[in-house]
């Protein structure tokens, strides 16, 4: 289910209010839009609530599309280079890296 109801049911006296809150777990990203409905129990009136949202990855980019080292030797460190990950999205995200091990493809951020 993409919704969470807290409370999960209300009963409400004539003339009273009650909150309820709705949390949205979609589990695809991009536009979303759906239709709640609360029906009332033993009767045949609903009340609708349309719900929209914007369902969001977290994006990661990185400052440069490659790194230069200059000669380095055998298991002697190199100097160390400065790359820097912007996270442009909405949200706050871990990232680390991933060294494939097919080195001919390249090499990838992952986003936790």
């Amino acid at each position: 289910e993409d919704f969470v109801f807290h409370p999960g049911f209300l009963a409400l006296w004539p003339g009273k209010t009650g909150e309820v809150e709705v949390t949205l777990r979609s589990r695809g990203v991009g536009k979303y839009s759906a239709l709640l409905e609360a029906v009332g129990f033993n009767s045949l009136h609903a009340q609708c609530l349309e719900v929209f949202a914007s369902v969001q990855l977290p994006l990661v980019r990185i400052n440069t599309h490659h790194a230069h080292f200059p000669v380095t030797y055998l298991r002697t460190a190199s100097a160390p280079m400065e790359v820097e990950l912007r996270n442009e999205s909405e949200m706050p995200a871990n990232f680390n890296w991933n060294i494939p091990v097919n080195m001919e493809a390249c090499l990838e951020c992952q986003i936790q």
